[in-house]
């Protein structure tokens, strides 16, 4: 990104203020010391929306959640904040998904709400919330002290409500936000049927311009809660539409029995389920490519092909090297041929083009294998924790 800052006639560029490696807390405190950055009114899709931070690092059973906000109304907003350098942003969906259960587990004690606000005024008397305003401070006096008096018992009440009913915006606050992150947010969101727990992404950047001035500039993906919606009704008739040619597709075009038949619908419904979420491809044979969270690729590694074909695609499982194209396997990619080639007859395929990046494998293959080679998918894409 390039921003200019237009002094009358002359047209002056700013220098980027990068966030040093492992420095996400300066991307946290920039956000809770400056309540105006965070998007709230795009979030809530309400003009006269105020976000007020409530705590930071709050110990759940799940994690560390870094930032936690409520809105005037009493919407809880649960943030993560990362690096673009930071190589744990490939799990980040997942860990700000994490920290919504860490609370819905919270919820199901008899006193839950009690400890709900106990936990942030215990976390607020720590040494990581001084300077910040909520230091030494609990939710109420939080409250009291940015909404009106008149105010005060619907924003009080929404947060209990929310928090009884396990409603929450997920916010991931990013210097830059990745594709890979974009479709994951896609994903998610596709998924939350009943938008329990929306999912932004939040891009902040610095740059430096004249007099010492400090320039900041954001951006929320999906642009606000009007385009998660859209976004989520095209994706839902998108996908639908897809789906339906493709399974048009397989019964004309697979050759397998009843029984195959069924082995096959029952493998996609829970690859299906364990994926990020789902895409098809563009070309005459309708092909689905399941997507993971905890990969970064530009493809999907496995394929679902309509003809009943499963295939492999290692070629995205590689590392690539800066202008000298494919390298080394990842770990990823180890794993899951080491794993598949415990399979014999999958191994066989495998050994029989020993120079190929790219397997297709026929259904009579790997259909009588497709509960082990799941359990493989799962544990490489995940449950691996992507070192």
């Amino acid at each position: 990104m390039v921003v200019f800052i237009k002094d009358s006639n002359e047209i002056v560029d700013t220098k980027p203020i990068d966030f040093e490696e492992g420095h996400e807390g300066e991307l946290e405190n920039l956000i809770i010391d400056n309540p105006e950055i965070f998007p709230v009114k795009d979030l809530s899709g309400r003009e006269s929306a105020k976000w007020i931070p409530i705590t930071k690092q709050l110990g759940l059973e799940t994690g560390i959640l870094d930032t936690l906000g409520i809105d005037d109304e009493g919407t809880i907003y649960i943030i993560e904040n990362k690096l673009s350098v930071n190589p744990d942003k490939k799990t980040v969906r997942q860990q700000v998904s994490d920290y919504a259960f860490g609370l819905m587990d919270l919820k199901e004690y008899f006193d839950g709400w009690k400890q709900f606000c106990e936990k942030i005024e215990n976390s607020n008397k720590s040494k990581t919330a001084e300077g910040r305003s909520f230091h030494n401070k609990s939710l109420e006096e939080i409250i009291k002290e940015n909404v009106d008096a008149d105010s005060f018992d619907e924003c009080w009440d929404g947060v209990k409500t929310n928090f009884d009913a396990g409603h929450y915006t997920l916010v991931v606050a990013m210097n830059r936000i990745p594709k890979q992150l974009r479709i994951a947010i896609d994903g998610q969101n596709e998924i939350d049927e009943k938008h329990k727990f929306p999912l932004f992404a939040l891009e902040v950047n610095e740059f430096e311009g004249d007099s010492n001035k400090t320039i900041i500039v954001t951006s929320t993906y999906p642009y606000d809660l009007a385009d998660l919606k859209r976004k989520k009704s095209q994706s839902r008739v998108v996908y639908e539409n897809n789906m339906k040619k493709f399974q048009e597709q397989f019964e004309k075009t697979f050759t397998g029995t009843e029984e195959q038949r069924k082995i096959f619908d029952d493998f996609r419904v829970e690859l299906e389920k364990i994926a990020s979420s789902t895409e098809f491809n563009d070309s005459e044979t309708v092909k689905i490519l399941p997507r993971f969270d905890n990969f970064a690729a530009t493809r999907s590694p496995i394929v679902l092909v309509s003809n009943g074909d499963f295939k492999f695609q290692f070629d995205q499982v590689l590392e690539y090297e800066h202008n000298r194209g494919p390298g080394r396997l990842t770990n990823e990619a180890r794993e899951l041929k080491e794993k598949m080639c415990m399979i014999p007859e999958i191994k066989k395929v495998f050994d029989e083009r020993p120079d190929k990046v790219e397997f297709r494998i026929k259904p009579e293959i790997w259909l009588p294998n497709q509960k082990q080679m799941l359990k493989i998918i799962k544990e490489v894409f995940v449950e691996s924790d992507g070192s």
